[in-house]
């Protein structure tokens, strides 16, 4: 039987440790996306930041230079590199050489809004026996262009997303979590609470490895929470193709965790695909007459899509169109991803994404 944490043990290994924070930024070859990251990190400077760990590997030249360049002048960034191209593996490595007992991940083209820090501390305070601390990741409202605009506005629809829209949408208060509704691009960690976990974020994930071991730790008995107060602003994909690919990406993530953890597996998560096969079939057996009940469930499937674009908020820049073919996409992406993942390893770290 995996062993728990129950709360009153947790507040007992951790009443006399200080409320110290490393924000790690793994990265790798998107210095301008860092260049901002950084800066908007270094606005919500506290005494309790101990440093800003950017994990890079060593032929990212232009990172490098930037780290190195900017630690002259601001003594809390700390340059780690790692090897291969992988964020599970440099994810791990942040945890193994953060100073701080908090290690705040954040991805690279992440903006943290003015007393993000603050609200994180706040939690560390209200919740003393919590494991894992975020919130959601928001579209910025000055995105560079209409597609991520449109993404950003797809991610909050409950029809596109199901059960992680949580991830992207303020909540009306702090919720104790799930692995559903937290994401490592906006995620604190309890070091000392993951030392069971040789290797706390999987390297074999093609995705979702924070999703695979936040699962992990809710099972044994650990505490995570969400607040609408800790939230930040994340950059969208800025091409179609990336999105897809992304979307693809963490259909296999899922599928890799449903095998690894069974008891992580919701049937819902396997709908996009048995929907990708039905299409498959379906378009294997036209034509077929309108009123043919093989095509009442893409009936259902159109009238539930129709219905989503009618709740959405008017946006002028997003038009009905982009909407309804990103979220098609979201889904077939998905379930093919699922589908992948149900069949494939990941046997090194040479996915990049």
């Amino acid at each position: 039987m995996p062993e728990t944490y129950p709360a009153h043990r947790v507040l007992s290994m951790t009443a006399n440790m200080p409320r110290t924070i490393s924000v790690a930024v793994p990265t790798r070859n998107r210095a301008a996306s860092l260049i901002c990251c950084i800066g908007s990190i270094l606005r919500n400077d506290c005494p309790e930041l101990l440093e800003i760990l950017v994990i890079a590997n060593p032929d990212d030249k232009a990172t490098l230079e930037f780290c190195m360049e900017l630690a002259k002048t601001q003594p809390k960034i700390r340059l780690e590199l790692s090897e291969p191209a992988c964020r599970n593996i440099s994810k791990n490595h942040a945890l193994e050489k953060a100073r701080g007992e908090y290690v705040y991940f954040l991805d690279d083209d992440i903006i943290l809004p003015h007393g993000n820090l603050k609200a994180l501390l706040d939690m560390i305070d209200k919740h003393p026996a919590a494991a894992a601390l975020g919130g959601p990741n928001i579209t910025p409202v000055n995105s560079p262009n209409n597609l991520q605009q449109a993404i950003g506005a797809v991610l909050l629809q409950p029809f596109a997303t199901f059960m992680t829209r949580a991830r992207y949408v303020p909540a009306p208060k702090e919720f104790r979590a799930s692995e559903n509704s937290l994401q490592s691009c906006n995620l604190c960690l309890r070091k000392s609470v993951l030392e069971r976990w040789p290797r706390p974020f999987e390297p074999t994930m093609f995705s979702g490895e924070e999703t695979l071991l936040l699962y992990r730790m809710k099972k044994a008995g650990l505490e995570l929470y969400s607040s609408p107060t800790l939230y930040v602003e994340h950059h969208r994909r800025s091409t179609f193709f990336s999105f897809c690919r992304q979307i693809f990406l963490c259909g296999a993530g899922r599928a890799q965790m449903s095998r690894l953890e069974h008891g992580s597996f919701q049937p819902i998560f396997a709908i996009p695909s048995l929907f990708l096969i039905y299409l498959l079939a379906l378009a294997a057996a036209l034509p077929l007459r309108a009123a043919s009940p093989l095509l009442w469930p893409l009936y259902a499937y159109a009238g539930m899509l129709f219905l989503s674009e009618l709740t959405r908020p008017l946006n002028p820049k997003i038009s009905s169109f982009s909407a309804l073919k990103l979220t098609v996409s979201l889904h077939l992406c998905y379930g093919a991803g699922f589908l992948a993942g149900l069949a494939a390893d990941k046997r090194s770290c040479g996915i990049k994404r």
